[in-house]
């Protein structure tokens, strides 16, 4: 059900950063970035250093879906990064056990 709402309301063109990469990346044919760094080399281990601000300048994501709440694995990396200033909640009543955030462009300034 998640991958094809992001199919249906989400750009084409939409990275998505996400833990549960296989069923929303097949559903949504989007481009998908794992969070936990099994498909994307280097993505685990900028979360466990708190690199939150270069992970999010390096990956680029449009759309972050994370569990809701975060899974333990997750944390504190997941809730850090959704208190960034780049990252905001958008669909509060999203999917039953999972939270979709907007990443905001870096400026190009």
């Amino acid at each position: 059900a998640i991958g094809t709402w992001l199919a249906q309301n989400t750009p084409q063109e939409a990275k998505i950063a996400t833990a549960e990469i296989g069923a929303l990346g097949w559903y949504s044919k989007r481009y998908m970035i794992d969070i936990l760094g099994l498909v994307t080399p280097g993505n685990s281990q900028r979360l466990k250093d708190q690199k939150l601000s270069e992970w999010l300048s390096h990956y680029e994501p449009d759309f972050l879906v994370v569990h809701d709440p975060p899974w333990p694995l997750e944390e504190p990396s997941l809730t850090r990064l959704m208190n960034e200033s780049r990252v905001s909640r958008i669909d509060g009543n999203f999917s039953r056990g999972y939270a979709l955030w907007k990443v905001s462009p870096v400026s190009k300034e």
